[in-house]
């Protein structure tokens, strides 16, 4: 706890830890595991556990290394994004886990707070939840040092994190994703169509803005009513979807990045144009031109008309979205005789040269 935090802070989170102390006394379980490798399912809820923390390895017995550790909650809630990305295991449906998934792995009396032939070389230490209730401000972690229930205190904590997938059969739902009407083109999602999550648990979009691009924060689609809140990370590169409870959609929506301008490169035919696809404010754009075999520029357009034929172009600072275009003509083709011109040369070279012989014999009798 934070030792400068308000009295009153102070009183509120002790409140609240006393009632989640409760709630794990009455709800923990030793739970039947089954390993298999690098990972565990639990029996009861058949939910697949990764055996270590992130940051830690498996070495066929054990976990061995250190646990990373994530002093945000929203850097936490990105990792599921990114071993997604990774496909971690062979999968891509990873998730934090709930404060409910993971307080039911506390084995009191164990040190750590775990079950250790599941969960070999475990740390005694603090990892995030997915979870922050409504009623609740900050963010909930759970202490495998004691077992007890634990709050991000604005959202901050040294934590670890290990990651669940699958669910009880009958909690399972759908989390469907797409990018929002007037978006087209300026980014995408993944899964581009739906995932399965767990009822309680957390999903997770990946989204991918192109150059000049980024989530906008607000997320529209149903999520926002079937979850205790929808969220996008600090760059705007992930939407997390915590503890839904019905299947729902999240529409990804893009806005330009201010103070950054698109450079729109009309494709032209016979040649190719290379310029970069974003200028920040007020800086120079350079592009250049290559025209294709037979060809040659005949000049720049739009942003770049100025430049003439010259085989770059540059704009001292651009300040607004550019369009950059060029024109590329065929070489004039170099004149080549034909035959019969090469035939007609050839005559009047040779009886040119037979004349001048016949003079100089006329010259010498």
């Amino acid at each position: 706890m934070m030792p400068n935090a308000p009295s009153s802070l102070r009183q509120f989170v002790a409140i609240a830890l006393l009632g989640l102390s409760a709630l794990v006394s009455s709800a923990a379980w030793a739970a039947p595991f089954t390993p298999n490798g690098a990972v565990v399912t639990d029996g009861a809820t058949q939910m697949i556990w990764q055996r270590c923390a992130l940051g830690q390895s498996w070495d066929g017995a054990t976990c061995t290394g250190t646990a990373a550790v994530y002093n945000s909650w929203t850097v936490a809630l990105a990792t599921a994004a990114e071993a997604n990305a990774d496909a971690l295991g062979g999968f891509s449906d990873w998730r934090v886990p709930s404060f409910q998934e993971l307080q039911g792995l506390v084995e009191a009396g164990s040190t750590p707070a775990i079950n250790a032939t599941a969960f070999p070389g475990a740390p005694a230490s603090t990892f995030w939840t997915a979870s922050q209730p409504p009623t609740m401000i900050f963010p909930m972690a759970i202490d495998f040092v004691t077992g007890n229930p634990t709050l991000g205190l604005f959202g901050r904590g040294d934590y670890n994190v290990r990651l669940v997938r699958g669910g009880a059969a009958g909690s399972t739902l759908t989390i469907s994703a797409s990018v929002a009407a007037g978006s087209a083109g300026r980014g995408s999602v993944s899964p581009a169509s739906q995932q399965t999550a767990s009822s309680g648990g957390t999903g997770y979009v990946t989204v991918s803005p192109q150059p000049g691009y980024r989530l906008v924060s607000a997320v529209g689609g149903s999520c926002g009513a079937s979850s205790s809140g929808v969220s996008t990370n600090a760059s705007r590169t992930a939407i997390t979807v915590r503890e839904p409870t019905a299947s729902c959609a999240v529409e990804a929506a893009f806005e330009q990045i201010p103070g950054v301008w698109l450079v729109n490169v009309t494709a032209p035919t016979n040649g190719s144009i290379n310029c970069p696809a974003t200028v920040s404010d007020g800086q120079p754009l350079a592009c250049t031109a290559t025209p294709a075999a037979g060809y040659q520029l005949a000049g720049w357009g739009d942003a770049c008309a100025a430049s003439g034929t010259s085989a770059s172009c540059s704009v001292a600072a651009v300040t607004s979205n550019v369009t950059v275009s060029a024109r590329f003509a065929a070489v004039a083709p170099v004149a080549v005789p034909t035959m019969g011109e090469w035939g007609l040369m050839l005559t009047g070279l040779l009886a040119a040269a037979l004349g001048a012989l016949g003079m100089r014999r006329r010259a010498r009798a």
